[in-house]
């Protein structure tokens, strides 16, 4: 599994430093983990999977491009992520 995390566009017209930065101040071990990749949103990949600008949102892609799952705050809402990364028996 790999974890794309993408600032919004612009930062979604919001003030703010950018996601390596962020990330560093709240996240550092993840900037050196191989499953996590930390980058800034082009406007297209916006425009396609935040079409209604929501600030925190995510999105839980197949492997085949599908996407299985939209919604927002990640931290309140993990037990929907981790019906996806558990094995199933």
């Amino acid at each position: 599994m790999t974890v794309l995390v993408l600032q919004n566009y612009d930062i979604g017209g919001y003030a703010g430093p950018g996601m390596r930065e962020f990330a560093s101040s709240v996240a550092a071990p993840l900037l050196k983990d191989p499953h996590f990749v930390f980058g800034e949103d082009t406007e297209a990949l916006f425009e396609r999977y935040n079409p209604r600008k929501f600030v925190d949102i995510y999105q839980v892609i197949a492997a085949n491009g599908r996407v299985r799952l939209t919604s927002s705050s990640p931290s309140a809402t993990f037990d929907k992520i981790e019906g996806f990364i558990r094995p199933r028996p």
